[in-house]
């Protein structure tokens, strides 16, 4: 029988833009505009979060998040199906999510997530060699599911 580890976690807020809950050993950085995660003594990848104004005026959905994920892969020339984008919210927030093994030499393993707000898309990308691709899957997966927009930056909310 396998057990969840229950793993000690600790909120962060970064420049009232967003908070997430990230593993007590982790630790994080910033620069330019890059914020990194990391476990500095026994972590195997980074999950960094990078920020983009929306253009539009629309209230954000899937379909915007959805078409950036595949922009993104088809940028970087992965052929990601549209059936492997994942789909979904958090804390009301329009969610894409993908994975991928680059083939080449370094077979780096990527998960890729955009978040929508209303003014802002958050890039997050987690990065490690393809054969760890589960070492660290719920940490990664907790900071990123713990991701909160603050302030202005409800999904749902308009401005004027």
């Amino acid at each position: 029988m396998t057990r969840a580890r229950s793993i000690a976690a600790r909120r962060l807020r970064w420049d009232e833009l967003f908070e997430v809950e990230t593993p007590e050993k982790w630790t994080c950085s910033e620069e330019n505009g890059v914020v990194s995660f990391f476990d500095p003594q026994s972590g195997v990848g980074a999950l960094q979060v990078s920020f983009a104004r929306r253009p539009e005026t629309t209230v954000p959905d899937e379909r915007h998040t959805s078409a950036l994920a595949q922009q993104f892969a088809l940028d970087r020339g992965w052929n990601v199906k549209d059936s492997e984008i994942l789909r979904y919210e958090i804390a009301g927030a329009p969610v894409s999510e993908f994975s991928f093994i680059e083939a080449q030499k370094s077979r780096k393993y990527w998960c890729v997530w955009h978040v929508a707000s209303h003014e802002r898309i958050a890039f997050i990308t987690y990065t490690c060699a393809a054969e760890d691709a589960e070492v660290e899957k719920e940490e990664r997966t907790g900071i990123v599911q713990s991701f909160r927009w603050l302030s202005g930056d409800n999904p749902r909310q308009t401005t004027n």
